[in-house]
């Protein structure tokens, strides 16, 4: 279950401030919408193009 990529999603959600029944409702396209969204107002940048996160230095 530590490596399920759902249960990681939703938890990653509640650790940022999301409920966690919203968090545990969500399918997973909007899961992953929501921590894009989470992600760039914290200042990362997602690749749509690679679905990964971009570490640009």
């Amino acid at each position: 279950m530590s490596r399920d990529p759902v249960t990681r999603g939703a938890l990653a959600l509640v650790m940022h401030g999301v409920p966690f029944d919203v968090a545990f409702a969500l399918d997973p396209a909007e899961m992953l919408a929501w921590t894009v969204i989470i992600g760039e107002a914290n200042g990362g940048r997602f690749d749509w193009d690679a679905m990964t996160w971009r570490h640009d230095d």
